[in-house]
């Protein structure tokens, strides 16, 4: 698994950044240490204070479990392959990672990625340079490249693969059923990425997931 994280504040104990409960849970088992859980394996951990941006990634295979901050190892264990099943669903941010509900992480996650294989060293290190991306845009296609939030609960957004005086919607939605419009963009003349705003309305929800859609 791998991702990008920067919290909001120092996190509190056992909350969750990716991971499944019972399975593979990662995230801050106290406060600045995170841990990879694995049954079996048991646990491996290190010292962590990513009040910045920061690449994480978790790797298990049959030679062993490994941490990678910034593109470095920096903890390792033993071998947990294969691991076991559960009935809980993946989970991003907490609400079921470290336990079966609750334990969410204070900040923000991006291009988090479930990997098939075990990721090499240098793949891993091209990851935190931004030399690849673990979820390109097909050709063609559009989606939201960049988010980030700033003070004043503004969510700016950078929607790549626009096509210039085109319509898109960013819509948000606190369940993943019901979406409601919160930016309108026009696609900007000469390029392919358009950027825009939303001052959140509720920044007490413990999460928000965003969209984007193009209007025909």
């Amino acid at each position: 698994m791998s991702g990008w994280v920067k919290a909001a504040t120092t996190s509190a104990g056992r909350a969750g950044l990716f991971g499944q409960n019972d399975v593979a849970e990662f995230g801050f088992i106290a406060d600045a240490t995170v841990q990879l859980w694995t049954a079996p394996g048991g646990a491996i951990e290190t010292t962590l204070e990513p009040l910045e941006w920061t690449h994480l990634a978790v790797v298990s295979d049959a030679t062993g479990r490994r941490i990678y901050v910034g593109g470095v190892e920096v903890s390792s264990g033993g071998a947990a392959s294969p691991v076991d099943s559960s009935g809980f669903t993946f989970n991003i941010g907490g609400g079921g990672i470290y336990d079966g509900s609750g334990n969410f992480f204070t900040g923000q996650i991006d291009d988090v990625a479930v990997w098939d294989v075990a990721l090499g060293q240098r793949t891993i290190e091209e990851l935190a340079a931004g030399k690849i991306n673990p979820i390109p845009l097909p050709s063609g296609s559009f989606g939201i490249a960049e988010f980030e939030l700033t003070d004043g609960n503004r969510l700016n957004f950078v929607i790549e693969g626009t096509v210039p005086f085109v319509d898109y919607l960013i819509e948000e939605s606190w369940d993943l059923i019901e979406w409601i419009e919160v930016v309108d963009l026009v696609g900007e003349a000469g390029a392919s990425r358009t950027s825009g705003t939303y001052v959140i309305t509720d920044p007490a929800l413990p999460k928000a997931f965003y969209r984007v859609r193009k209007l025909e």
